[in-house]
């Protein structure tokens, strides 16, 4: 995610009248973790490489050029108003919100209390909607929520180039990462629209 990127989410926030709730990913986690811990540092990009390769090869270093050129009170603002005020998941009308998954065999907080990294990294749970269940089927679910909205595996990996419900399961991760499609799901009418860069 890049500055601009969370300057305009900062904004959009700032005059919704709406309460806006926005969702750690794995990638966010990282980006906070520099932040908040090896700040000091930020503008060593030898140091900031090799400390974090696997975050900054795998789609952090274009988030963290766009942060560099910024200043540090800028940065720190973000830091604060946005990084750390990332939830790791969100329940609303019997709705779940989290980035990877978890093990619905328990509750999502007994799952974040005793494994909060697995909300972040957890492919299982989209890897058994797609085994197991085709689309459709009310009686079909994974633990006790009528949807369960996730990303981080892109679909198109798994040969899905739109957002599908399969089972109680919705992954809205198309690959932005890969092809640049960028997915939004309507909860109330099940439908989505897509937005795809053109490089």
């Amino acid at each position: 995610m890049s500055f601009e990127v969370v300057e305009y989410l900062l904004q959009l926030d700032q005059n919704s009248v709406k309460d806006n709730v926005f969702i750690l990913g794995n990638h966010d986690k990282e980006f906070l973790d520099i932040l908040t811990y090896d700040f000091e540092r930020l503008r060593d990009w030898r140091h900031i490489e090799e400390m974090h390769w696997e975050w900054y090869v795998n789609g952090g270093q274009p988030t963290y050029a766009s942060y560099v050129k910024e200043d540090d009170q800028a940065i720190i603002r973000h830091r604060e108003l946005f990084f750390k005020k990332l939830k790791y998941y969100h329940v609303e009308n019997n709705n779940l919100y989290v980035h990877a998954g978890y093990d619905f065999n328990t509750d999502i907080k007994s799952n974040f209390e005793s494994n909060p990294i697995e909300l972040l990294w957890d492919r299982h749970l989209y890897k058994l909607s797609i085994n197991d269940h085709s689309d459709g089927g009310e009686d079909l679910k994974f633990g006790s929520y009528d949807k369960i909205y996730i990303g981080h595996t892109p679909t198109v990996l798994y040969g899905d180039v739109t957002p599908r419900k399969r089972a109680n399961v919705i992954n809205v991760d198309q690959g932005c990462k890969i092809d640049g499609t960028l997915s939004a799901w309507v909860d109330e009418s099940d439908t989505f629209f897509q937005y795809r860069h053109k490089s």
